[in-house]
């Protein structure tokens, strides 16, 4: 059945294409038959496959501010963290892409331009989660790692609730025997 032919409709679907495959997924003529539609309204709206590429990076720039603000909304790390992401599941895994392909100089931009924007939100109650309350900026930095290891680490297959709680509880373990293995010394 085909579909609207229209910009949104080419940005929302693409950017669940590029959630699912990435860079290599976004194939004008692929994305055109995926919609049942002309690839000329492709060109139409966008020109170019970079321009594309610039909407795509900017309708996920808008999920920052609304995922900020329910980072912001945490209470208990474990289980509303886990919650919050896979509420934005599709965005996490945009996000990875972005990781995936920062030699893509847009993507790095939009990689850095989103983590400005969550980050403040998430660091206080990661901080606390995994021991260092009231240490931001060691925090800050801890949660960097984590979350480019995160990044590293995830699939579709593995954003589920299971997976998420198990490696932020390793993440927390690996910090605090390093605390602990100090204390001792």
């Amino acid at each position: 059945m085909p579909r609207s032919n229209s910009l949104q409709t080419w940005i929302d679907n693409g950017y669940t294409l590029f959630a699912r495959e990435g860079l290599e997924g976004i194939q004008v003529e692929r994305l055109a038959k995926i919609l049942d539609l002309n690839k000329s309204g492709f060109y139409h709206y966008f020109g170019s496959r970079d321009v594309y590429l610039e909407q795509l990076m900017n309708h996920h720039f808008q999920f920052a501010d609304p995922l900020s603000q329910d980072m912001r909304k945490i209470r208990q790390f474990d289980p509303d963290f886990f919650h919050t992401l896979l509420r934005y599941k599709t965005q996490v895994m945009v996000h990875m892409q972005l990781v995936r392909n920062r030699h893509h100089p847009s993507l790095e931009r939009t990689f850095v331009k989103v983590n400005n924007v969550i980050d403040p939100a998430v660091v206080p109650s990661f901080s606390e989660f995994i021991g260092l309350p009231g240490q931001i900026e060691l925090g800050r930095k801890y949660f960097e790692l984590s979350r480019d290891m995160f990044y590293s680490r995830i699939t579709e297959d593995k954003m589920n609730e299971e997976y998420l709680r198990g490696l932020l509880y390793e993440v927390r373990k690996v910090l605090q025997d390093a605390i602990q293995h100090k204390s001792i010394e």
